[in-house]
């Protein structure tokens, strides 16, 4: 691409005298600038990774559970159950009291501590997304086709069925 700019434009075009026919004069004043910019040429793969980046996106936002609504008689969100809570903390209890068997810096004792720190982020994770809980304290899979659920049961069933597929056909 090249631009040409003159650089005689601040010179007033009329005058009084009149106009006699001249050879037009070329002007030695004139500046070129010019890019060496290429225009994309894929404009067709650029398009497939934008609508394979949102149809990524859309299945995932899709399939992420909903905030749980205690819609289901005797279920309640798990980030409100007493149940979930004690169950958590007396998991993490008795993980703790395994670990005063081992000195702090053994491997054992590390091992423990991972654990520890998986299990309170998992107590967590089951809180956040919005699962429901029963009387005992453990978190229930909704499986009745209710929207709200997929991301509970038809995500992992996918992925599920996909992993086996591939199995399958390779072995």
């Amino acid at each position: 691409m090249s631009l040409t700019i003159p650089t005689n434009l601040s010179k007033p075009t009329s005058t009084l005298r009149p106009k006699l026919p001249q050879k037009p004069k070329l002007s030695t004043n004139i500046i070129h600038c010019s890019t060496n910019q290429e225009k994309p040429t894929n404009d067709v793969n650029s398009n497939l990774k934008a609508f394979s980046a949102a149809l990524a996106l859309s299945s995932i936002l899709i399939s992420s559970p909903l905030p749980a609504v205690a819609d289901i008689s005797g279920l309640t969100p798990c980030r409100e159950s007493k149940q979930f809570a004690k169950r958590g903390k007396r998991s993490i209890k008795k993980l703790e009291s395994s670990l005063k068997l081992y000195a702090p810096d053994s491997a054992p004792a590390l091992a423990i501590k991972a654990t520890v720190e998986k299990t309170k982020r998992r107590f967590d994770n089951y809180g956040k997304q919005g699962l429901l809980c029963g009387a005992d304290g453990l978190p229930h899979l909704i499986v009745n086709g209710d929207q709200r659920h997929w991301g509970e049961f038809i995500t992992p069933g996918i992925l599920f069925l996909y992993i086996a597929g591939w199995i399958g056909w390779v072995g």
